[in-house]
Order: C-alpha cells, then sequence, then structure tokens
C-alpha cells in the first residue's frame, strides 16, 4: 500500500485521525446520487419488500422479495421531539446474512416497547446470501 496522506477530522468531542484509502480502481465509495423522482404519493405505511433469501423451513412467509429492497423504516414517537431530539435505536434483523428480514418483525413490538418511552427505531433491509456479503 502507497502511503496515503494522514487526515485528522475534528469533531466536537475531539479529533479523530485516519487516512484515506484508494484502490487500483481509485476510491473505494463513489459520491451520493439524488433519488429518482416519483410522481403521486409513495405509501410510508409499509414496509418495503424482503430481499431475495434462500428459504428455509423456519423462513417467514412474506410477499414476494425483491432485489430491489434496501429499504429503511422510521417508527418514532407520536408526541413532538424534544430540542436535542429523541434517541434512535438502529435494529438490524439477525439470520447470518442468509435469511430474515425487518418486516417479518413488523412495527407493532417496537412501537409498543420503544416510541412509547420517547425512541425512535430505524430498521433497515439488506442484501442476504448471494446477492448480500456472501457471508450466508
Amino acid at each position: 500500500m502507497d502511503e496515503a496522506p494522514i487526515k485528522v477530522l475534528e469533531l466536537k468531542p475531539g479529533k479523530i485521525q485516519g487516512f484515506n484509502y484508494e484502490t487500483k480502481e481509485g476510491g473505494i465509495a463513489e459520491k451520493p446520487v439524488p433519488p429518482k423522482p416519483w410522481e403521486g404519493l409513495r405509501d410510508g405505511t409499509k414496509f418495503g419488500a424482503s430481499c431475495i433469501q434462500k428459504l428455509r423451513e423456519f423462513t417467514p412467509p412474506t410477499e414476494i422479495p425483491s432485489e430491489d429492497c434496501l429499504t429503511l423504516n422510521i417508527i418514532r414517537p407520536k408526541k413532538e421531539a424534544p430540542p436535542k431530539g429523541f434517541p434512535i435505536l438502529f435494529w438490524v434483523h439477525g439470520g447470518g446474512y442468509e435469511v430474515g428480514s425487518a418486516p417479518f418483525y413488523g412495527y407493532e413490538g417496537f412501537a409498543d416497547i420503544y416510541a412509547t418511552h420517547d425512541i425512535v427505531v430505524v430498521t433497515i433491509q439488506y442484501r442476504l446470501g448471494v446477492y448480500g456479503s456472501h457471508y450466508g
């Protein structure tokens, strides 16, 4: 690895030292792109599609899975946020990178347990098995 210039990032709590790594093809990440616009009202009252996964005897029946599954769900308290905001619980479903989905767990438990105690819950969908990290 070529010597990468050391970068220092100054944050409110303190400084962090690191470096940018570039592969033969250049930087690892690409700049974000804005989402494509859509017509009409987008329904945010339902979970997005589950990601394609290997079916097992314990795999819960859900809607038809899709490759277009990289979504997140936000479950928030009903009342207005305080000036510093609500604490956030970021939840990633289990399944050994092979099976699972956020819709399987629903939103009711998160709402009943966390939102009623003024905690925002964010759940995500991620690609599984051969479409994902290849760990599964």
